[in-house]
């Protein structure tokens, strides 16, 4: 057990190191705009809203949107969006 905690440790170390380097050679703009796209989130009170609103409610049965699945969906959303502005950056 204790060679693959240490196995888990450099793979964990190597990503983060892999990450830095990555990091180190964006310009300042690029650097700015990753540092906000990193700290933006979707809040999941808007995301449950917006799913409850887009689902067929006119049954009986009420719809329960749980906070993992705003969550998904959310991240969902800040992939697309950012996929989005990259190919318009481009």
């Amino acid at each position: 057990m204790a060679y693959y905690n240490y196995k888990l440790c450099l793979y964990i170390s190597s990503k983060a190191l892999c990450l830095r380097s990555k990091l180190d050679s964006l310009s300042e703009e690029d650097l700015a705009r990753f540092e906000f796209f990193f700290r933006s989130h979707f809040s999941r009170s808007s995301i449950k809203e917006i799913l409850l609103n887009s689902l067929d409610t006119k049954s009986d049965k009420e719809v329960i949107i749980t906070d993992e699945t705003a969550v998904v969906v959310a991240s969902l959303a800040k992939l697309f969006v950012g996929e989005i502005v990259e190919s318009g950056i481009c």
